[in-house]
């Protein structure tokens, strides 16, 4: 289904695509849709390779819908030459933020602040490991 960048919703990239290519639009958002739902599973599951591989394939779809940007990228780049199992933009696009999925955060936190990012870890655990 189109989502809310196909109705014009997301930041200021997506109306121009949108007007130029809808076919593109609403077919990348329905398999960015099916990717985040495999990517839960994955995530449940436990399997950070194909947390990984999902990501990246979500960030590939991304970029064919112009939200990235060569700063993203370049990012991203940095994150899979350091370990990352994935990376890819994070909100509406055109700069911001990016995921990075890695079993050692810290030699991708280290390449990134050496390219002059700022970055932080954060660590995502099952419910049932979560702590009260």
């Amino acid at each position: 289904a189109a989502s809310d960048f196909y109705r014009g919703r997301w930041g200021a990239l997506g109306p121009s695509l949108r007007e130029r290519r809808p076919e593109l639009v609403a077919s990348g958002l329905d398999e960015v849709g099916a990717l985040v739902t495999a990517a839960r599973t994955s995530l449940e599951a436990g399997d950070l390779a194909e947390l990984g591989r999902l990501v990246n394939e979500n960030q590939r779809v991304l970029a064919t819908l112009e939200v990235s940007t060569p700063a993203i990228e370049h990012a991203c780049s940095i994150a899979r030459a350091a370990g990352a199992l994935g990376a890819k933009l994070t909100g509406s696009g055109g700069g911001g933020a990016v995921l990075a999925v890695a079993p050692d955060p810290d030699p991708v936190l280290a390449a990134l602040v050496g390219q002059g990012f700022e970055a932080f870890t954060t660590v995502v655990r099952p419910e049932t490991e979560a702590s009260p």
